[in-house]
């Protein structure tokens, strides 16, 4: 080692050091140990990125390290390297970080199986499991959820890698989502490793038909386990992801899903957050976004009743939702509402199912409460309008223009304030001195959430719906509990895997718009192939309403 790198590293330490100090005084500190970028330094030599790129290291273009450093600003760990490295270099990184900690190192798939991961599939992923929890395998209750045993979004994605890189199979990112516990997706793969299972595991090649003769096991081949339709899927790209019109493949439905032939998708930020990398669960590329449909049902699996082919519907999905077709759980579809088109249902759908979670699940809203909607003017913004106002709340509603300002009085807001040119805060104390609100929903960043706060008088409730909005809060527990003021967040994408909280609200909201209290918003409709348009736009915030895509 050099001085140089002496230094480098005994500045680093420090810095490390410095960090843990702020932070065990509650501050929230983040920090962030960087690979090396590419076209800066010495890195830019040519012969230094050959030698880099020789030891499975990648230099980041500064698009791609911008874009990382912003995604770790959004994330939970407190301390965190950020390297672009081939897989082979990550697990042994993986593996030392284990070591250093009382862990086991991670295995390589095909080399070494894990401790108690000889036996069934499901043995394999209650192992990995334990060594990614560093617990042992007998602590984990295979039929426990996962986000339950403290399985988050990017621990879901490593685990998915690691059991289809060992069992040799693609996975979708979102294989933990869809099948929530140990023993669900031991099932899973047992049945996708039926004839591939290690001889002498009992899976036989031959099974005897009726009368003794022996029959060669026949399997479904691709074409019969997928149909291939039109679709946008997020893929890397050198500059970052992209967003790229190609054929993507629909799988048959399984015993309780159903496949949709979409006519329109809604355009959401969490669509926005995919083009660029940090979709909160959709991490590895390549993957079809989009999470709300209105279509026609294609097809179903064993044991849907409630929908059948060629029936009018709306669902979320998981994924896949910017295609011509795509196959979801049955809990999370519902019969389109009569009278109401594709375009304007799904304009109403995540957004209605939000503002029933925030204002009548969580917040309990009551005639004469006063209510501030940040943001009033988008989609579920106006879609908590609406519902406030049904229940005979007291609306403030901010927006940023004096065309969304124009909607929120066409709604029947009461005093709507334009952020921009006002201190939010101020506004609403102006027009409404010595009183406090009941119940504030906010989707914004920064400041917002504490001042807002302060707005609640005693007993008032405070409603998160933004991701933004949570990142490093410090909400003072003691101040909440001697006011008896409430602060809860909701996440209508976390309730979407959960069938006992999400049919509820789908029937709710099925009920809302039937009533006309929630109303569709819609900000624009673009065609299929405009679809990068919608989200661009949708980036820019230059939408009242809903962005809407359609399919011929």
């Amino acid at each position: 080692m050099t001085a140089g790198q002496g230094a480098y590293a005994a500045g680093n330490a420090t810095l490390d050091a410095l960090t843990g100090t702020v932070r065990s005084g509650r501050t929230p500190v983040r920090t962030v140990n960087w690979g090396p970028w590419a076209e800066l330094g010495m890195v830019a030599d040519p012969r230094y990125q050959r030698q880099l790129l020789e030891s499975g290291l990648h230099p980041m273009a500064p698009e791609a390290g911008a874009a990382a450093f912003l995604r770790a600003l959004g994330g939970s760990h407190p301390q965190l390297a950020v390297l672009d490295v081939d897989d082979e270099v990550a697990d042994a990184l993986v593996g030392r970080f284990n070591r250093a900690h009382g862990g086991a190192a991670a295995p390589r798939a095909g080399v070494a199986r894990p401790e108690g991961a000889a036996g069934s599939p499901a043995d394999f992923v209650r192992a990995e499991l334990a060594r990614a929890l560093r617990r042992s395998p007998a602590e984990i209750d295979t039929s426990a959820r996962f986000d339950r045993l403290g399985v988050d979004s990017l621990l879901a994605v490593s685990l998915t890698r690691r059991i289809g890189a060992h069992f040799g199979l693609e996975l979708p990112a979102t294989f933990l989502f869809n099948h929530r516990t140990v023993d669900a997706v031991g099932l899973h793969l047992a049945g996708l490793l039926g004839s591939t299972e290690p001889e002498g595991a009992g899976a036989p090649s031959e099974v005897p038909e009726q009368g003794g003769q022996a029959a060669q096991e026949v399997t479904l081949d691709e074409a019969e386990r997928h149909s291939t339709v039109r679709g946008y899927t997020i893929a890397a790209g050198p500059s970052g992801p992209a967003m790229r019109l190609q054929d993507v493949h629909v799988r048959r439905p399984a015993a309780g899903e159903v496949v949709i032939d979409v006519r329109a998708v809604g355009v959401n930020f969490i669509d926005v957050l995919a083009t660029t990398g940090f979709h909160p669960f959709l991490s590895t590329p390549p993957f079809v976004p989009g999470h709300e449909v209105a279509g026609v049902v294609h097809a179903v699996g064993d044991g849907v009743e409630h929908v059948r082919p060629g029936d009018e519907v709306i669902a979320l999905t998981p994924d896949g939702g910017y295609a011509a077709r795509v196959t979801t759980a049955s809990y999370t579809v519902a019969p389109l509402p009569a009278g109401v088109s594709a375009v304007d249902a799904v304009s109403v759908l995540i957004s209605g199912l939000t503002a029933i979670a925030c204002l009548e699940r969580e917040a309990r809203v009551h005639p004469g409460d006063r209510v501030l909607v940040q943001a009033a003017a988008g989609a579920t913004g106006t879609a908590c309008v609406q519902l406030a106002l049904h229940h005979g709340a007291t609306v403030f509603g901010t927006a940023s223009t004096e065309a969304k300002l124009d909607h929120l009085r066409a709604l029947g807001v009461q005093y709507p304030i334009n952020y921009t040119e006002a201190d939010f805060a101020d506004a609403v104390r102006e027009l409404s001195p010595g009183r406090g609100l009941d119940l504030v929903v906010d989707s914004l960043s920064g400041d917002a959430v504490g001042r807002g706060l302060e707005l609640l008088r005693t007993g008032g409730r405070f409603v998160e719906i933004g991701a933004a909005g949570v990142l490093d809060l410090a909400v003072d527990g003691r101040d909440l509990f001697m006011s008896s003021r409430s602060f809860c967040t909701v996440n209508v994408g976390a309730l979407a895997r959960d069938p006992d909280r999400l049919r509820p609200l789908m029937d709710r909201l099925v009920e809302l718009v039937d009533a006309g209290v929630l109303r569709p918003s819609v900000g624009g409709v673009f065609a299929f192939e405009d679809a990068p348009r919608a989200i661009a736009r949708l980036r820019s915030r230059a939408n009242i309403g809903k962005f809407v895509v359609t399919f011929p």
